[in-house]
């Protein structure tokens, strides 16, 4: 499964909305663009207790599947609910058994991936749950995993959807300062690490269209990354600014 290089565009696509209010009312998991703003924000106003029918109401929604691709955002944001709120896992992963089996692996992947301290032991009594992913869990459940935030930059651009899901379930910045890193790349001429760089800036851009945490911190670190690097958020400054005035004006 490979990102498409419309990152930005699609995850703009799926989350830009206005912000949804703490009492989550049922009808929030029937729209695609209401729930998309609730995954977006959840770190903002979280509501553990809601993560597992609104990614069951995602999948029957068919949110998961975005240019083209399965998206990764989705275990990125599992995994950060799993590790934020362990009390919470093995009632999430119980419900999200009955995901179809095209959209399962993002709770098997976002569980692996999370800093749960049972996780093995939960994985293996899924892997009897969901017989069509059996042999990967298993696999998983006999493996070691790194967090999240630790994932290699040059594993390939699909680490970003990863983060970013990551970050709408925490608000972590240290998903940021990842992001962040990958600008170095800018003027690579090795087309994966440019392509990565291309797509750190753009998710940069989009995600500060939709989080004010997101604006502050590109601000914050315009003036504290190197000469070359603080340059380029300067320019993602002036994208969002430039963004959010479009979406403002009439059509």
């Amino acid at each position: 499964m490979k990102l498409s290089p419309r990152l930005a565009l699609a995850l703009v696509g799926v989350f830009f909305a206005t912000l949804v209010s703490a009492a989550t009312p049922p009808s929030t998991f029937k729209d695609k663009v209401t729930l998309g703003n609730w995954l977006a924000h959840f770190y903002e106003s979280p509501e553990p207790e809601l993560v597992a029918p609104a990614v069951l109401a995602a999948s029957k929604l068919d949110m998961f599947n975005t240019g083209g691709d399965r998206s990764f955002a989705y275990f990125g944001f599992l995994s950060g609910v799993m590790t934020k709120y362990p009390d919470k896992v093995p009632d999430i992963a119980s419900q999200l058994v009955s995901l179809k089996e095209a959209d399962q692996p993002a709770v098997v992947v976002g569980l692996w991936y999370s800093t749960y301290s049972d996780k093995k032991p939960l994985l293996k009594s899924l892997a009897e749950k969901m017989p069509v992913h059996a042999k990967t869990i298993t696999f998983l459940a006999d493996n070691d995993s790194t967090p999240v935030t630790t994932l290699p930059l040059e594993g390939g651009t699909w680490v970003f959807d990863v983060l970013w899901g990551y970050f709408m379930a925490t608000g972590d910045e240290t998903v940021l300062l990842r992001v962040v890193e990958a600008l170095k790349w800018s003027a690579e001429t090795d087309t994966t690490k440019n392509l990565m760089a291309k797509n750190a800036k753009g998710s940069l851009t989009a995600q500060g269209m939709l989080h004010t945490k997101v604006r502050a911190f590109v601000t914050d670190q315009a003036s504290k990354q190197g000469a070359y690097v603080g340059a380029i958020l300067a320019e993602v400054q002036k994208d969002i600014t430039k963004g959010l005035a479009a979406n403002k004006a009439p059509k």
